[in-house]
């Protein structure tokens, strides 16, 4: 008798545990790697694998799993999302938001459409003009980064009427097509 109600103690106060554990996570780290994402996140390749090391770190600490474990299965039994899909969400976001004129006046001339007049399927897609990087410096700038992360989105999810909508069909698209 003493023993199931020992373990059903037991995982109550461990359900517990990893409650404060993600109250902890959204409050310490999560909101942190969120603000200013589309910023920071332009940063170089080096720089980023270094966040992204310590993330997986945190999730494996979390989970009181081993340095070695594949992360990815860790992240999903969390119900969090890797740095990549993060950075990814952001970039559809600020698009969609370009897209759909809900971006400061500041941003109106920042992306152009293609300037001809053909039904060409790129601008069918509802795509944005590339332009052309000289250098690594243009290849982290926001003009190069978004039509290129834009172009990826497939037409179903930009045609979504609403924002919230669109993030949820874009995370889910992300989710099913990871790893």
């Amino acid at each position: 008798m003493c023993g199931p109600q020992f373990s059903l103690l037991s995982m109550k106060h461990l359900n517990e545990a990893l409650e404060a554990l993600m109250l902890m996570y959204h409050a310490l780290i999560g909101q942190k790697l969120r603000y200013g994402l589309i910023c920071w996140a332009t940063a170089s390749k080096f720089l980023i694998d270094k966040i992204n090391v310590m993330h997986n770190k945190v999730v494996r600490y979390l989970t009181f799993s081993k340095p070695c474990s594949r992360a990815w299965p860790l992240y999903c039994k969390l119900k969090i999302l890797p740095l990549n899909i993060l950075k990814e969400i952001e970039w559809g976001k600020m698009m969609y938001k370009y897209q759909n004129n809900m971006l400061p006046k500041a941003f109106d001339l920042y992306f152009r459409k293609p300037r001809h007049d053909h039904a060409t399927r790129y601008a069918k897609q509802m795509n944005f003009e590339k332009i052309r990087a000289s250098n690594a410096k243009d290849e982290s700038q926001m003009k190069y980064i978004g039509p290129k992360k834009w172009a990826n989105i497939p037409l179903k999810i930009k045609e979504i009427p609403f924002l919230k909508s669109f993030i949820n069909s874009y995370r889910e698209h992300l989710i099913e097509n990871y790893e």
